[in-house]
């Protein structure tokens, strides 16, 4: 049932008192019944399921199934790893920079952004409304997200520790 957290479809037939297991091999469903429950009632309970399913919005691509499917079983740590190296980073490489994990504990991810994106002055957006809602939607057990770069250590940052100074002095 853990596993199914997430996708409406698992949940919904994981939620029929009869059904012990569902498995997605490819392209087939695979429900696995509780050994005392009868095929009849439970195949008209499952097409009713599967047919509001698919005609909602809710049904997944054939890339949202094989994502969910990459992410179950995995650890939060494994999880996150997936998706900074899947969703993330290739976006970030297009502005010369990359993301990584420096550790999760506590549900709290820590990363470090590096490259273009250390010092850059869209970094925080980057990390807010990007990385963060990849994230959180994926691995929802994540509840924060803490930046550990030094900004004003890049090549170019846009900002550097004497700009305030020199800021106020004026």
């Amino acid at each position: 049932m853990d596993d199914a957290k997430g996708l409406p479809l698992a949940e919904r037939l994981m939620c029929l008192s009869s059904v012990e297991k569902i498995q997605l091999i490819g392209h087939l469903l695979v429900v696995t019944k509780i050994a005392d429950s009868v095929w009849e009632d439970l195949n008209k309970e499952i097409a009713s399921i599967l047919r509001s399913y698919l005609i909602s919005s809710q049904a997944l691509t054939r890339a949202d199934v094989e994502e969910k499917m990459m992410l179950m079983g995995k650890s939060t740590k494994e999880k996150i790893q997936y998706l900074i190296d899947r969703q993330i980073n290739p976006g970030v490489a297009e502005h010369g920079g990359s993301v990584g994990v420096v550790a999760v504990k506590d549900n709290i991810l820590y990363l470090r952004l590096y490259g273009g994106c250390q010092g850059c002055g869209a970094a925080d957006f980057t990390l807010k409304q990007g990385i963060e809602t990849i994230v959180k939607r994926a691995v929802p057990e994540v509840s924060q997200i803490v930046d550990l770069t030094n900004h004003s250590a890049g090549i170019n940052p846009y900002y550097q520790q004497g700009d305030l100074d020199r800021s106020l002095s004026n």
